[in-house]
């Protein structure tokens, strides 16, 4: 119960739980991030989900879409213009 309350409270989102809460495949989140069709964010290796931006994708679908990337040299987060 927890574990569940701390997830809840996260910022961000696995990849497997995003998958998961739109009952899509890890491998079509992934497919969604390469076509800019999920938010996220790319910390070394490791793929986010904001979880503000993906309620606020699945609440208007065209609002944001869009890569958000951490810049190495600043250590700030900022989109990334298509």
């Amino acid at each position: 119960m927890e574990k569940e309350q701390e997830r809840e409270q996260s910022l961000t989102l696995t990849i497997p739980e995003v998958a998961t809460l739109l009952r899509i495949s890890r491998g079509s989140c992934y497919e969604a991030i390469r076509r800019n069709e999920l938010p996220y964010i790319k910390i070394g290796r490791r793929i986010l989900v904001p979880r503000h931006g993906l309620l606020q994708m699945l609440s208007e679908p065209n609002a944001l879409r869009g890569r958000y990337m951490v810049n190495k040299s600043t250590k700030t987060t900022k989109p990334e213009r298509a």
